[in-house]
């Protein structure tokens, strides 16, 4: 049987853990909830502000624009909050708008889109 270095840090914290009298409790419910998710689905999103509102309430309809790759939140050159949209064709431009909800769409263009390397 091998015993990596790890495994024996983690029982010697929980055997410490224990001597001490600190409690130890489970999973938290975050947790819980994430182990549920079928593979491949992403975690539960929960805006925490405007531009992330606005990002939500329009991801569907950005996504489903041809040409669409990728959206996110993010910042203008100027500081501003924005949302942004990356696009694998420069046609997919002109079906996008300047804004959205008040925040400016930055849109880049990704030739070919994303590929993992």
């Amino acid at each position: 049987m091998r015993i990596h270095f790890g495994q024996i840090a983690v029982a010697s914290v929980l055997a410490a853990m224990s001597a001490s009298g600190l409690p130890f409790e489970g999973p938290t419910p975050d947790r819980d909830e994430q182990a549920e998710l079928e593979v491949g689905e992403p975690p539960p999103v929960h805006p925490t502000s405007p531009v992330e509102v606005a990002l939500e309430r329009h991801r569907v309809t950005l996504q489903a624009i041809p040409g669409v790759v990728g959206i996110a939140t993010g910042r203008t050159n100027s500081g501003e909050d924005a949302l942004i949209v990356w696009i694998d064709d420069t046609d997919a431009a002109a079906g996008l708008p300047s804004d959205i909800e008040g925040f400016p769409l930055v849109v880049h263009h990704v030739p070919g889109g994303f590929h993992a390397q």
